[in-house]
C-alpha cells in the first residue's frame, strides 16, 4: 500500500492565460454575438448576478449544509435538543459544564446562531446602488448594443 500519492497540476502562465481568453473571445465571442448581446443585456439590468451566485455556491450552500448537518446531531436555535446525540455527548462527557473554546461549544454556538438548516437564496430589498454597480450597468448595455451591431 503506499504512503504517498504525488500529484501533478498545470499551472498556467500569463501567456498561456492570454490565449486562452483570445480563444473563447474568437470562438465563442465573436461566432456567437447576438447570445454575447443578450448575456450582456441581462448583465446590464442584474450586474450582481455572477457574484450573488458565487457567493451562493462558496458561502450559503456550505453554510446550510453545515448548519443542517449541526441540527441532525442536535444543535438548535434553542441550544442542545434533548434526545439527541449532541445531549447525549453533552450528558456522558461534560455534565453541566461545556468548556469554553472547544468543539463541542463551538457547534453548539454556531448551531444556536444559525436558524437551523434554513438558507437564504436571495434577499429581495430596494437599496441605492452605488456609483460602481451604476457604471458596471452602463458597461454592460454598452458591451450589449455593440455585440448586437456586428
Amino acid at each position: 500500500m503506499a504512503t504517498s500519492r504525488q500529484v501533478c497540476l498545470t499551472i498556467p502562465t500569463a501567456h498561456g492565460i492570454q490565449v486562452a481568453i483570445e480563444h473563447f473571445y474568437r470562438h465563442t465571442v465573436l461566432e456567437h454575438t447576438k447570445i454575447t448581446s443578450l448575456v450582456f443585456l441581462f448583465l446590464a439590468f442584474q450586474p450582481r448576478f455572477p457574484f450573488d451566485v458565487i457567493q451562493f455556491f462558496l458561502w450559503e450552500l456550505p453554510k446550510a449544509i453545515i448548519t443542517g448537518f449541526l441540527s441532525c446531531l442536535g444543535f438548535d436555535r434553542e441550544g442542545v435538543r434533548e434526545g439527541s446525540l449532541a445531549s447525549y455527548h453533552q450528558a456522558r462527557y461534560h455534565g453541566g459544564y461545556v468548556p469554553a473554546g472547544g468543539l463541542f461549544s463551538s457547534y453548539q454556538s454556531y448551531g444556536a446562531t444559525q436558524g437551523g438548516g434554513v438558507v437564504r437564496v436571495f434577499e429581495l430589498e430596494v437599496e441605492h446602488e452605488s456609483a460602481f454597480w451604476g457604471f458596471m450597468r452602463w458597461i454592460c448595455f454598452g458591451l450589449a448594443v455593440y455585440f448586437a451591431l456586428l
